[in-house]
């Protein structure tokens, strides 16, 4: 059985990487494609032969993925055009020839002032711009709230980060520090408060055992609701 079994929807977006630390294969079929994580000692055919096998199964969730790539919203950057915040919807007004970059709010409008110096378009100018906003809006209003929830369950927190990650919303190391994915203030406001207390719990409980569930409940009682939400619309939290 050789590679062009396969179907081109698979081949075409396909990724095969090698690590000796690795005990068995994994499949992830994601906006990028399919990556296949293999041992050293597993040879491409064997893989390719495993592909096939699951043809069908990943041809579904390639059409899945891009159903999600298709219902994600389409941004232009300009005047009007919105972006949720913390639960509610913010306009976009620009305006060119400032001295320098600003994104302002001012209620329901944010202001996006743009340096006359910027050689970029101006909606690739306007998208930077609005993810650095983003970002430092995210370190304060989550790191905030992480605070407040450990201290109501008695932890302390290392640090407090924002990044742009690809799989996860967020995370918590063992040393305390808590890591966000920052497009998380797209979302609503219970599910923001979801995501804040899973990451908090996990500095009592490295697990998903149903103990640490409980300490969600505790901190965010009406959390599955806004799981459930997080799964089913967070490939839409985009700028």
């Amino acid at each position: 059985m050789n590679a062009m079994a396969l179907p081109d929807a698979v081949l075409e977006r396909l990724q095969i990487s090698s690590s000796s630390r690795r005990k068995s294969i994994g499949i992830k079929v994601g906006p990028e494609g399919v990556r296949v994580l293999k041992p050293s000692s597993v040879s491409r055919a064997d893989v390719m032969r495993l592909l096939q096998g699951r043809r069908q199964w990943l041809l579904e969730k390639l059409a899945l993925q891009q159903q999600r790539l298709d219902e994600r919203p389409d941004h232009h950057y300009g005047d009007g055009d919105s972006f949720a915040f913390l639960g509610q919807n913010l306009s976009l007004k620009i305006s060119q020839g400032a001295r320098e970059n600003r994104v302002v709010r001012e209620g329901d409008i944010l202001l996006i002032n743009l340096s006359s110096r910027g050689r970029k378009p101006a909606a690739e100018r306007v998208r930077e711009l609005l993810c650095q906003w983003y970002m430092a809006q995210a370190l304060e209003y989550l790191g905030a709230l992480s605070l407040r929830y450990a201290e109501q369950i008695g932890q302390r927190v290392g640090s407090v980060k924002v990044k742009l990650t690809r799989s996860k919303w967020g995370h918590c190391s063992r040393a305390g520090d808590l890591q966000y994915n920052w497009l998380i203030l797209l979302a609503p406001v219970p599910v923001i408060e979801y995501l804040v207390a899973h990451e908090v719990s996990h500095l009592v409980h490295m697990n998903h055992s149903r103990d640490f569930w409980q300490q969600v409940a505790e901190l965010c009682p009406d959390y599955l609701a806004s799981r459930r939400w997080l799964k089913q619309q967070g490939h839409r939290l985009v700028i």
